[in-house]
């Protein structure tokens, strides 16, 4: 019979019997977002520490690649960089090093200069990514983030 087939399977797998499927699939679940929730804590705490470690560097165009890091990662670092270095303007990368799975930000602090799409451009072009941008804020995904270039030697990001 099919339903003691499934019954039989899912007590091997869980390791219990049909009467606690719900309360091991709850820990599981329980389990998933304190996972997750941890992950956000740390990547926050990473952001924050990447963003210190640009801010006390000199500069006018702070550049890193951050490879993991998604849009919410780099949002969160380039708004903290220019908050604490408003005439800078911060270039990052990130994103899996896979074809296609980059993302990028180029952000300008209130002190910094209105515009700047054509650092923005400069990255976009140099990873192969799409976006676009006005005034202070230019972003966008797609490309490569990986490579051998380094964002603030190898591409001039000097307006």
């Amino acid at each position: 019979r099919e339903t003691d087939a499934l019954h039989d399977a899912l007590k091997e797998r869980l390791g219990t019997g049909p009467e606690e499927f719900v309360k091991v699939v709850g820990r599981w679940q329980d389990g998933a977002r304190e996972a997750a929730r941890r992950i956000k804590e740390m990547e926050r705490d990473l952001a924050a520490s990447i963003a210190r470690e640009m801010a006390d560097t000199e500069g006018s165009v702070l550049a890193r690649r951050v490879i993991g890091a998604g849009p919410d990662m780099l949002k969160a670092i380039g708004k903290a960089v220019t908050e604490a270095r408003p005439d800078a303007i911060v270039a990052l990368v990130g994103g899996a090093a896979d074809p296609g799975g980059a993302c990028f930000l180029v952000q300008a602090g209130q002190g910094g200069p209105a515009d700047v799409s054509g650092i923005g451009a400069k990255v976009r072009d140099a990873i192969g990514a799409k976006g676009g941008g006005r005034g202070r804020l230019f972003q966008g995904q797609g490309g490569t983030a990986g490579g051998e270039w380094s964002l603030g030697d190898d591409l001039d990001l000097a307006e």
